[in-house]
């Protein structure tokens, strides 16, 4: 006789522990109509559950931005991001809805169509 142990509980079913992290969605592409530029915004949207710290890349070049981390405001955000800015860019970081910030790309990319950040 061999004696078995049967398992008190099947565990096949799982739920997500850790939460979403952040994730960049477009906004408005850059370009020009009729002689006006008009700028890029991508946002970024933090989950208020998020924990941890994060950085943003630009996806065509291998420069990371500053860690970043839930308590980042605007200023936070673009003063970590400054270095993935072309030469005579800026990127202009506001705060319009909870939970996430957008993010402009101005001065010299200002008027084209840019890549998500990573």
């Amino acid at each position: 006789m061999r004696l078995t142990q049967s398992p008190i509980a099947f565990a096949d079913i799982w739920a997500r522990v850790a939460p979403d992290p952040p994730a960049i969605a477009l906004i408005r592409e850059g370009g020009e109509d009729s002689d006006v530029l008009y700028n890029e915004i991508q946002s970024l949207t933090v989950p208020p559950n998020f924990r941890g710290a994060y950085y943003l890349q630009r996806p065509e070049t291998s420069v990371k931005s500053g860690l970043l981390s839930i308590e980042d405001g605007p200023d936070e955000i673009a003063a970590a991001i400054a270095p993935l800015a072309d030469e005579g860019g800026e990127f202009i970081v506001t705060n319009p809805v909870t939970d996430a910030a957008y993010i402009e790309f101005a001065g010299e990319m200002g008027g084209i169509d840019h890549d998500l950040l990573d």
